[in-house]
């Protein structure tokens, strides 16, 4: 086995670095970080058993919720893993932070900023590389087309902090049927550069920005089709959640759709 899998010796500070990357944005760790942060473990040592893998996990956990200080606890488990670590055995780690703030779907800019550290402070390059796919002034691509798809963003991810691929492969059709004049490499960069603002952490007021430059866009029967659209997205999950059908009642009265909703059916055919 080569030696960056072979960290048997290190797996209860690994997965308490692991964790706080599952957990970088404050919200509870979804069932896709969580499968991440084990599988990633699994391969720095495939010998251990699953039981005592998991056994291991929910002592790091505890060690989690215990913290007042998430910065302050990330920086006592670098130091506490790093000096054990080859070049290579880092790499390896760095890689798996990654994979593991990949997982949900969308990488949030706390947790670039996270990746980048880590690597500085280890003396390697960045796993990733930050690529703008769309130029702003593209005259040929709609403003409110990114606002739109950051909205279903929003329902997608924002609310379970999951995205996945059937939520991604569901946003991708619908914003390609708002401008089917696109190409597909416009339509991927139009979602690109939706996930990079989303990604930079959205505030409410830039989430009803988005919303009213929509309403200002887009005709009321048009309108009633983006909400739609954001109904079957909220419900490609096979769950409609509160927070939900919160967001999409705020929509209702933000883009005066009151008398069309009452009529129209809220599930996807």
């Amino acid at each position: 086995m080569s030696e960056s899998h072979c960290m048997a010796g290190r797996l209860q500070e690994l997965a308490l670095l692991y964790l706080i990357a599952a957990s970088r944005e404050g919200w509870p760790v979804g069932d896709g970080r969580l499968e991440a942060v084990m599988d990633q473990l699994q391969a720095r040592c495939s010998t251990i058993p699953p039981a005592q893998l998991r056994a291991l996990v929910l002592e790091a956990f505890d060690v989690l919720l215990a913290a007042e200080d998430q910065d302050a606890l990330l920086q006592a488990a670098l130091e506490a893993v790093e000096p054990h670590l080859s070049q290579a055995q880092r790499q390896a780690v760095l890689h798996d932070l990654l994979r593991i703030v990949e997982a949900d779907g969308i990488v949030m800019e706390s947790e670039r900023q996270l990746l980048e550290m880590v690597a500085r402070r280890w003396g390697l390059e960045p796993p990733y590389e930050r690529l703008r796919m769309l130029d702003p002034g593209q005259e040929d691509i709609p403003e409110v087309l990114i606002h739109l798809a950051i909205l279903y963003l929003v329902l997608a991810h924002g609310v379970d902090h999951e995205l996945t691929r059937q939520e991604r492969q569901i946003i991708v059709r619908k914003l390609r049927a708002w401008c089917p004049e696109l190409s597909a490499q416009q339509v991927a960069a139009v979602l690109q550069e939706a996930i990079d603002r989303y990604a930079e952490g959205l505030t409410e007021t830039e989430l009803r920005a988005s919303a009213e430059a929509i309403k200002l866009a887009l005709t009321p029967e048009q309108r009633l089709t983006a909400f739609h659209d954001l109904v079957q997205i909220a419900n490609a999950d096979g769950t409609f959640l509160d927070t939900e059908e919160d967001l999409l009642n705020e929509l209702v009265d933000l883009w005066e759709l009151g008398p069309h909703v009452n009529t129209a059916p809220l599930t996807p055919a």
